[in-house]
């Protein structure tokens, strides 16, 4: 339902409510708890229990996984859509990150 006031010049129009069949965006924090990051959950004596989350990391500073097999070269397609990303990043060339976006 929208509301539309005219007033001179001007047209304010105000939505009293949402449709129902519409998505939440990206944006929106709406995270579904399947996708969220579980933790391992340590209790201390001192009554401070935390959760504790693996550690992320740098991609380089990681060796490259075993069930990946043997790296391949890249085509000339997925090299220029590495080059495409790393252009629009600011970046004169392609870092790690953007090959392996590009590799997918």
């Amino acid at each position: 339902m929208v509301i539309s006031i005219t007033m001179s010049m001007y047209t304010i129009c105000v939505a009293a409510e949402r449709p129902s069949n519409m998505m939440p965006s990206r944006g929106m924090g709406a995270i579904e708890p399947s996708k969220m990051p579980s933790g391992k959950k340590k209790a201390r004596r001192d009554d401070t229990d935390f959760t504790q989350y693996a550690k992320g990391g740098k991609v380089w500073e990681k060796p490259r996984p075993k069930d990946l097999g043997k790296p391949k070269k890249l085509s000339s397609a997925k090299k220029a859509k590495a080059k495409a990303m790393a252009k629009a990043a600011g970046r004169p060339y392609p870092n790690l990150v953007d090959n392996m976006r590009a590799a997918k």
